[in-house]
């Protein structure tokens, strides 16, 4: 590998990274080299470009399907072909194998783009390196411009999935020209590479910022007729909590799962507030609750029998999921209180085998009890859960699903979904545009169960004709009541939106299909899902981008001649959407 350039440009929260590099063959056989390319799990990309023998050739993107079909027909002919597909698993590593003839190059750019989400208090911007080789010149840019000033900014060590591989402290170089703006350039030497691996860097480098914040409406960036919204207000006392947890105890959780199980709750449970109430309810071929009478108070006391219950707990039988949901739905239905936000957090490691096993029945009994439309985080545990399902049913109930992987920090990822929706500021939202200032039939979702501590909540859409100021009304519930916030939105000047030009329309565009997916997820109709997934696949390749329904394409036309030809194929392995 020649080169290794890695420059990502930040604005607003929307982060567009290029990976390019160039791979030679310096030997007199033709060799096969491997190039990973590791993408954010939640990343679209938006151009792919490989250049052979001083030629240059685009990607298309096409529905999955027909550009499965071109890239299987130009192999066949002997044609140079790369394919990017993001299939339901594994979709966030590309690997990219090129036999190279003797003293040849071929180089790509893979261009890709991701809305920064907030959580845990700041945004998280990660680029993967991995290219299996020292590289003398490998080089990373990230250029970041906000609305607003820049409070935090840090570069942490270099690390793998689980541990931290190599202190940068003295190899990046970190700016900050202005308030708002920053500059983060890393160029480590073949040495510094090799200094924790001889096979160079293997790892993420991320750059973790936040912006300031008050208490108000957000802020709104209206540009080329589209606006996106950014609420993440500055509060002080969380709302109280109901807290159910739905814990899977069958036999498919020994051989350390229910161990690491423990081990986070021993740590959630000292992290529950006075003021909320909480209970636990373990299931296996049969459902039992903790406290049969009542949802429990949190002080010393409960806290600690809580633990005893946990340390108590032991795997047995088989997996009834309908059972365990429906019976503690109905629980925290009949001990619901005045004050306090109701909320189930369920985690298993398998399917159901027992009792209700068709994955329809099980939904339609979920939605039909869920007469409070309690929001409902769901965690799939291991290989072997049923990842599907456990999105289904958090979508369908107003939450989300995270997958847990069966590592040595399996304990940590629970702590850390829990510490993103354990502190619920303000609920029952809504985001009002007046005045009829925009289109409403393309406003991305606009009503949100909840706003958690740390996090921040996003909101766009085309501006209706003519308009150039949007009045804007936030309603929710706080611990202190009710909430309404108002902004007057207006339009950026003409330089900014020079600076900007098309952000907005291409941050709806990304907001806007994985709403149409999230949505997709959670559809009761088959008829539904299928005209959610063209709505999907329609604006991908409106905007040339590689989402979970569709593929890119790029191939060598017109010269079938196998006996000179460089063949690029592209795998996609990694976490499905």
């Amino acid at each position: 590998i020649e080169n290794l350039y890695i420059n990502t440009d930040i604005r607003y929260r929307f982060a567009t990274t290029t990976v390019s590099s160039t791979i030679s063959n310096p030997t007199y056989v033709t060799r096969e080299i491997d190039m990973d390319v590791i993408l954010p799990e939640n990343a679209f990309i938006s151009s792919f470009v490989m250049d052979i023998e001083g030629k240059e050739y685009q990607g298309h993107v096409e529905e999955k399907s027909t550009a499965k079909r071109k890239y299987l027909k130009a192999k066949k002919e002997g044609e140079s072909a790369g394919h990017l597909a993001a299939r339901p698993r594994d979709t966030n590593r590309f690997i990219v194998q090129v036999n190279i003839k003797a003293h040849k190059k071929v180089a790509f750019n893979l261009t890709y783009q991701e809305v920064l989400r907030r959580k845990k208090g700041y945004y998280d911007h990660t680029v993967y390196i991995n290219p299996g080789e020292p590289v003398d010149d490998l080089r990373v840019n990230v250029n970041l411009v906000e609305s607003r000033y820049i409070t935090f900014l840090r570069v942490p060590p270099i690390r793998d999935d689980l541990l931290s591989s190599m202190d940068m402290s003295s190899m990046y170089l970190k700016e900050l020209p202005n308030n708002v703006t920053a500059h983060i350039s890393f160029h480590p030497t073949t040495q510094e590479q090799m200094n924790s691996n001889p096979w160079g860097i293997s790892g993420m480098f991320s750059v973790l910022y936040d912006i300031e914040r008050d208490f108000d409406a957000g802020d709104v960036l209206i540009i080329d007729g589209y606006f996106v919204h950014f609420f993440a207000p500055k509060l002080t006392y969380p709302l109280p909590k109901d807290i159910l947890f739905i814990l899977d105890t069958s036999v498919s959780m020994d051989f350390g799962k229910l161990d690491q199980l423990k081990s986070a709750m021993r740590v959630i449970l000292n992290q529950l507030r006075p003021g909320d109430r909480f209970n636990i309810l373990d299931f296996n071929t049969y459902s039992d609750f903790w406290n049969n009478e009542d949802m429990v108070p949190v002080n010393d006391v409960t806290l600690l029998k809580a633990m005893e219950q946990i340390d108590n707990l032991q795997t047995q039988g088989a997996t009834d999921i309908n059972e365990a949901m429906v019976k503690g739905v109905n629980f925290l239905y009949d001990h619901a209180s005045e004050h306090n936000r109701s909320v189930v957090i369920f985690l298993t490691d398998g399917r159901s085998t027992v009792g209700e096993t068709l994955d329809s029945e099980i939904l339609k009994n979920i939605r039909d009890e869920n007469r409070y439309h309690i929001p409902i985080y769901t965690l799939a545990f291991g290989a072997y859960a049923d990842w599907p399902l456990m999105k289904k049913i958090a979508v369908q109930n107003e939450g989300f699903a995270r997958r847990i992987y069966e590592e040595a920090d399996s304990a940590l990822q629970i702590q850390g979904f829990y510490d993103e929706v354990s502190t619920s500021m303000v609920t029952d939202l809504d985001f009002d545009y007046l005045d009829e200032s925009v289109d409403r039939d393309t406003i991305t979702s606009r009503k949100f169960s909840n706003y958690f501590n740390g996090s921040e909540l996003l909101v766009a859409g085309r501006i209706a004709n003519g308009s150039w100021e949007i009045p804007i009304n936030v309603h929710g519930n706080t611990s202190l009541g009710e909430m309404e916030l108002t902004l007057a939105a207006r339009e950026e000047r003409e330089e900014a939106r020079e600076e900007f030009k098309g952000i907005t329309e291409k941050m709806w565009a990304y907001l806007a299909i994985q709403d149409i997916l999230r949505k997709r997820d959670g559809a009761i109709d088959e008829d539904e899902r299928e005209d959610l997934k063209q709505q999907a696949i329609d604006l991908s390749l409106k905007y040339n981008l590689v989402t979970p329904v569709t593929s890119m394409v790029v191939t060598k036309p017109g010269d079938t001649d196998q006996s000179d030809q460089s063949d690029l194929i592209s795998t996609h392995e990694g976490e499905g959407k």
